[in-house]
């Protein structure tokens, strides 16, 4: 019970990720990649062991921001997010967005451990798609960020999700293991999660 006096509201309890409304199947590996960050911090597992390269996936509004959050808050880390669209307010050339991506990483590394979330990572385009006038662009900048997460093995401490409302624009590249290779997908919840929806805005 919640007591009150006239000048002092309830506290709501703060919400953890426990709480957000998923399926078994969703949590499953959100779960894991918590677990094995505290286990890494706590030294019982080796960095190689942790699980850290998720893939979300499904329409706007379907929490994909919400869950990073979460998941850093629980795993005590410090969460940093990016999106080409921010590295490209440095400018439009390839070099101006690998520039920028490559500092949003350096800063990750500075602040580890750390939790990388990239925003709506499809942005940066897929190599397979029929050549235009943007394929060099392309080309480039999906090369570098998958040098930039091939590093992760050497820098320990970092993990890293990414998001996108459109799974089919991802390079295939990005989805091998040792990148994104963990896959959740999120739905606009059905009547099962619906009672959990609820109690979650309540």
């Amino acid at each position: 019970i919640l007591k009150t006096d006239a000048h002092s509201k309830p506290t709501a309890p703060s919400k953890t990720f426990a709480d957000f409304p998923l399926t078994e199947a969703q949590r499953a590996p959100l779960d894991q990649l918590v677990t094995d960050l505290k286990e890494w911090r706590a030294g019982t597992l080796a960095w190689e062991d942790v699980s850290r390269g998720v893939l979300l996936y499904g329409p706007p509004g379907t929490g994909k921001t919400e869950i990073a959050r979460l998941l850093a808050k629980d795993a005590n880390v410090t969460l940093l997010a990016g999106s080409v669209g921010a590295w490209l307010s440095n400018g439009g050339r390839s070099g101006d967005v690998i520039k920028a991506m490559r500092k949003f990483f350096r800063d990750g590394i500075e602040q580890a451990p750390c939790l990388l979330f990239l925003d709506e990572v499809d942005a940066t385009g897929n190599r397979l798609r029929p050549h235009d006038q943007n394929s060099a662009w392309t080309d480039l900048v999906v090369g570098s960020l998958l040098e930039e997460l091939d590093g992760f093995a050497q820098r320990e401490g970092i993990a890293v999700i990414a998001a996108t409302n459109h799974l089919k624009n991802i390079d295939p590249a990005l989805r091998r293991p040792g990148r994104f290779d963990r896959l959740v997908q999120l739905d606009h919840p059905g009547l099962e999660l619906l009672p959990d929806v609820l109690r979650w805005h309540l």
